[in-house]
């Protein structure tokens, strides 16, 4: 997956950049889905760094809910009424 690699991540995240891109890629994530966690990662670096923190300023909460939870989507909930009326 090259594609992936062409997001950037500078700062105190960047030494675990390879890492989630590896993962993203074993977990099967499409081109758009893995670039963005990426680029998101990296915005988070940046914002660690131009703050002066470090990693450990990261709380578990604030990690899950940017890296870990699922991305909601507008017609998930109009998908799922429909296959419960079925």
């Amino acid at each position: 997956m090259e594609w992936i690699w062409r997001t950037r991540v500078v700062g105190p995240l960047a030494p675990y950049a390879d890492g989630l891109r590896s993962e993203l890629s074993r977990l099967g994530y499409t081109h758009w889905s893995a670039a963005n966690r990426v680029w998101m990662m990296g915005h988070l670096s940046r914002w660690l760094n131009g703050e002066s923190l470090s990693l450990y300023a990261v709380s578990g909460a604030l990690f899950d809910t940017i890296f870990v939870a699922p991305p909601t989507r507008r017609g998930d909930a109009e998908t799922q009424v429909g296959v419960d009326q079925s």
